[in-house]
C-alpha cells in the first residue's frame, strides 16, 4: 500500500525510497513437543502435516504476505548457489490431503480422534500474522482429525521460556540461518543440544532424537568435499521429514525499504551484514566515484 500510495518516491533513475526483497534462508513451522506420549507416534505427526492446509494459508490466511509455501523440509530453496546445488526435495512436502491423514490417525489408534487428548498450541502474540495462523490450525486440526486444540497466547520471550520447559504440546517458531549452511537449520533438531542435565531444550525443543538424522549430519559436518556434505544433508532432512517433529509452514522474503541514496546494498539471505561496498549517494559532479562504479 505504501508502495501504491506513494509511487514517485520509488520510481525514476534516482528514487527516494527502495523496496528489495530477498528469499531468506528462514522457515517457519509448528514444533511438536516429543514428550506427548499422543505426539511421539510418527502416525500422528505426519497426519498433522496432511491435515493443515500450508497453500490456503499463504494465499488467503496471511494474503501472501512476501512468504514462500514450504514445499519440501525445513531447508528453504534459497540456500542453493550458481556454485553451490542443494538437492531441494519436493517430495518431502506433505500436501494437503485430509482423507490421508485421517487413516494415519486411526492408524495411530486415534480413529477421529477418538481418545486424543487436547493439546496445547504456544504462539507469540507479537507480529500479528502468528496468531491468525495458529486459529486456522486449531481449527484445521478440529475439523479434519477431531484434535481439540487450546492456543496459549504468549510474548517472545515467555514463549521461548515455554518451548524450553516443555510447558506445551506444539509449539509455533521461525529459524533464520545465521550463516551460509543448510547446517543452520538442521541442527536444531540435533540430538546432541538436549540438555538433559539441565533440563531446558532450546533450539531442540521438540525433544527430538533420530539416531539415523543424527548420524547424517555427523557425517557431513566433518566431510571435506562440500558438494557431498549437502548431500549428506539432504539425506538428513529425508530421514526427519519422515518421522517429522515439525510441520513446516512456510518460507520468509525479506523486504527491505532503504533510502535512496544508499548504493550497492544487498539484502542478506542470512543475519550476516556485508557493507564493506555499501555507500551513499547523491555524489556531485566534483567527487569522485567509488571505483566499482567507474
Amino acid at each position: 500500500d505504501l508502495v501504491t500510495q506513494r509511487a514517485s518516491d520509488f520510481s525514476g533513475k534516482e528514487p527516494h525510497f527502495k523496496l528489495l526483497t530477498v528469499n531468506e534462508i528462514s522457515v517457519n513451522m509448528l514444533v511438536f513437543n516429543m514428550v506427548n506420549p499422543a505426539l511421539a507416534k510418527k502416525e500422528v505427526r505426519q497426519a498433522i502435516n496432511y491435515s493443515i492446509d500450508k497453500e490456503y494459508i499463504l494465499s488467503k490466511v496471511i494474503e501472501g504476505q512476501y512468504v514462500a509455501v514450504a514445499k519440501g523440509g525445513v531447508v528453504p530453496f534459497s540456500i542453493s548457489t550458481p556454485e553451490l546445488h542443494y538437492p531441494f526435495d519436493t517430495t518431502l512436502y506433505y500436501r494437503y490431503d485430509p482423507k490421508k491423514a485421517r487413516e494415519l490417525m486411526a492408524k495411530a489408534g486415534y480413529k477421529d480422534g477418538k481418545g486424543f487428548p487436547t493439546i496445547t498450541l504456544v504462539v507469540n502474540r507479537e507480529g500479528g500474522i502468528h496468531e491468525k495462523v495458529t486459529s486456522f490450525v486449531a481449527t484445521q486440526l478440529r475439523e479434519n482429525l477431531g484434535i481439540n486444540v487450546e492456543i496459549s497466547l504468549k510474548s517472545i520471550s515467555e514463549a521461548i521460556s515455554s518451548m524450553e520447559a516443555g510447558d506445551g504440546d506444539i509449539f509455533r517458531f521461525g529459524r533464520i540461518a545465521d550463516y551460509y549452511s543448510p547446517y543452520a537449520i538442521l541442527k536444531i533438531f540435533s540430538s546432541s543440544l538436549l540438555d538433559t542435565a539441565g533440563k531446558k531444550f532450546f533450539p531442540n525443543s521438540a525433544r527430538y532424537t533420530n539416531p539415523v538424522y543424527d548420524s547424517l549430519l555427523d557425517r557431513a559436518i566433518t566431510t571435506t568435499d562440500v558438494q557431498e556434505r549437502y548431500s549428506l544433508y539432504a539425506r538428513a532432512e529425508k530421514a526427519l521429514m519422515n518421522d517429522p517433529p515439525c510441520v513446516p509452514l512456510w518460507y520468509d522474503v525479506g523486504i527491505w525499504l532503504i533510502n535512496g541514496s544508499v548504493r550497492d546494498f544487498m539484502p542478506p539471505k542470512v543475519r550476516l551484514f556485508f557493507l564493506g561496498e555499501v555507500y551513499k549517494k547523491p555524489l556531485t559532479p566534483t567527487q569522485k566515484k567509488p571505483p566499482h562504479e567507474m
